[in-house]
């Protein structure tokens, strides 16, 4: 029996627990797509429930994430799929709950809701799936180690209801506040990466509904920064009722906790978006409070992920840098494999051009002989091609060596081949 002081057990079992869970994904997100295991795991089954465009029951989308890839609870699970709706990764028909007005509305069961994956995540993140690595999880299904995607998936508000990605890791500092950015100006960030034209001095918009504000440079270069974010709001022309459209984003200050600074009555009209107006009580004016101090927050932003080896806080532009290499050697792969298939179907229609002329005598020892190929290819070659094929080789022959020459010169210009796709996504 081993004798060790339980001070260094403890360390070394937490050590390997905080691993597990942090490297894991099931904490920190993966750098390669940002996302938690949960978040891809139920956008995986999203995409294979609904790649035909159709809706379907939540319920079923979260039995398919619990039963072939995700073992753990149903409830967090859907928690997952309505977070990802709200930030319009996915889309929902129902009620997917709200952020908007003074309080939280909680979504509907999820067996009152449909979801589906949003066609544009289709296109960004699923076009290569089947060429990333798979491995098989605990489940013993293949999963797919990361997201194929064009763009960092966690970091772009897609809907105008989308809330930023936090998170707790096991360990000292592991917490983490994800940003989000315009999708436009992130995509016309990775054509500037493309073609080389980044300084380092780029502006991009901090977005949180429909407030809008300058990302702070050590947010870029650095990947930290505490943010100051101010609601977005107006004042009527008497200074009586201030009209607040959206609150700041806040995990430790609630909009009502904001509006007790104010005297005055508060009237919430909110729908999907927000609208609460405050009607200040009798003797009071807009211009007696501080108003951009107090309807505002400081939130410290940083943009933790792991590599499956370690975890650290990314700068977007190093962050940037890395998806898109990463895709564009999966599109690369994919290219290679098709100028092989390309390839053998030359090799394959050459030869039957050469048979062609012989074909009459069906005499296969004579054509083999002819042609200078062996017997048994040649009886292949009738066993498994059509009259039309056999018509048509010289034309089909022509069109593969189009293709191939089209696919070869995308490789040999595989930057210019991927910025094309991500101006199509503007």
């Amino acid at each position: 029996m081993e004798s060790r002081n339980i001070v260094d057990l403890v360390k070394d079992l937490y050590y390997d627990y905080a691993k597990y869970v942090n490297l894991g994904g099931r904490t920190i997100p993966l750098v390669y797509d940002t996302l938690k295991t949960v978040q891809r795991r139920v956008l995986l089954s999203a995409y294979e429930l609904t790649k035909n465009g159709n809706f379907v029951k939540s319920a079923k989308i979260v039995g398919h994430t619990i039963g072939s890839y995700h073992p753990h609870g149903d409830a967090a699970c859907y928690g997952a799929l309505v977070t990802m709706v709200q930030q319009g990764l996915m889309e929902g028909r129902g009620n997917f709950g709200s952020t908007a007005g003074l309080d939280r509305i909680e979504p509907a069961s999820y067996r009152y809701t449909e979801c589906r994956l949003n066609p544009i995540i289709k296109d960004i993140a699923f076009k290569y799936i089947d060429i990333v690595p798979y491995f098989e999880n605990e489940l013993n299904t293949q999963e797919p180690l990361y997201l194929p995607t064009m763009l960092p998936l966690n970091l772009i508000a897609f809907s105008d209801q989308a809330e930023p990605v936090t998170g707790i890791g096991v360990g000292y500092k592991m917490k983490y506040t994800l940003p989000l950015f315009d999708r436009k100006e992130m995509i016309e960030l990775f054509i500037k990466l493309i073609d080389n034209k980044l300084t380092g001095k780029e502006k991009l918009n901090l977005v949180y509904k429909s407030i809008r504000i300058t990302a702070p440079k050590s947010l870029l270069n650095k990947g930290e920064a505490n943010v100051k974010m101010v609601a977005n709001y107006t004042i009527s022309d008497n200074g009586k009722e201030i009209v607040i459209y959206d609150f700041p984003y806040s995990q430790l200050q609630l909009p009502t906790s904001m509006l007790s600074k104010i005297e005055g009555t508060p009237i919430d009209k909110s729908t999907r978006t927000t609208e609460v107006i405050v009607k200040l009580n009798k003797g009071k004016y807009a211009s007696d409070y501080d108003l951009d101090n107090i309807l505002s927050s400081n939130t410290t932003f940083n943009m933790m992920f792991h590599d499956n080896n370690k975890i650290k806080v990314y700068s977007l532009y190093d962050l940037c840098k890395l998806i898109y290499n990463n895709y564009k050697n999966t599109v690369l792969i994919d290219l290679n494999n098709k100028r092989q298939k390309h390839i053998n179907n030359i090799n394959y229609l050459e030869l039957l051009v050469k048979i062609k002329p012989h074909v009459k005598s069906l005499d296969i020892s004579a054509i083999a002989k002819k042609v200078k190929e062996k017997e048994d290819v040649i009886a292949d070659i009738f066993k498994h091609t059509t009259l039309d094929t056999l018509a048509n080789a010289e034309t089909k022959l022509e069109e593969e060596q189009k293709r191939l020459k089209e696919i070869e010169e995308n490789i040999n210009n595989i930057d210019a081949f991927c910025k094309k796709q991500y101006e199509e996504l503007i």
